[in-house]
């Protein structure tokens, strides 16, 4: 509902347990976002710019880790696949990555290898609102729509944009990854 409300193009995502990666220098953030809204621009849906480091909770698979299910055919054994992305020498990425910007590094890839996630991520907000996408049954929906239809339930958007047939993975929409990336997810314990 907000997003029609917003002047920016450019809208970044970030949940409260992430925090810059101080480390950087402003040159390295300017330069990252830059070329994110790039990427953007060129037609990519999503830009992730979480860092490889310190990845909250332990869920950053290693280029090691036997999860990455690569030549899967079902999308739901491909959600994790993303990960591998960070390793430029996985064994069997082949075509489903590529380099798509060396200064600074991106890697883009498709949403068929990727679970949905807002997790430090920029978007643009005219594709959010106007790009319509199938849900197998209804009329097509933008991705604002899908939220907005379900924001009464916890996990009603994610639900639809990962359970549902076709999905979010099936639309293999392109998505691209900042392989340093910008953001640590630091978690934190809240009271209740």
């Amino acid at each position: 509902y907000a997003l029609q409300y917003i002047q920016n193009e450019y809208l970044l995502f970030l949940e409260a347990d992430f925090k810059m990666d101080v480390s950087l220098s402003l040159d390295e953030i300017q330069s990252q976002l830059l070329a994110a809204t790039g990427m953007l621009e060129r037609g990519a849906e999503v830009v992730r710019l979480l860092s490889r480091k310190d990845q909250g909770c332990g869920t950053f698979k290693d280029c090691d880790h036997h999860g990455i299910h690569l030549l899967a055919e079902n999308p739901g054994d491909r959600t994790r696949n993303w990960f591998a992305f960070y390793c430029r020498d996985h064994p069997h990425t082949g075509s489903s990555v590529a380099d798509c910007l060396r200064v600074p590094d991106f890697r883009c890839f498709s949403s068929w290898d990727s679970n949905w996630t807002l997790n430090a991520v920029l978007v643009k907000k005219s594709s959010m609102l106007q790009k319509k996408y199938p849900l197998g049954t209804g009329p097509d929906k933008s991705i604002a729509e899908i939220g907005l239809q379900q924001f009464m339930q916890q996990d009603g958007f994610e639900s639809v944009m990962i359970g549902s047939q076709p999905s979010w993975m099936t639309w293999r929409l392109p998505l691209c990854i900042s392989y340093e990336g910008l953001f640590i997810q630091e978690e934190i314990e809240t009271a209740t």
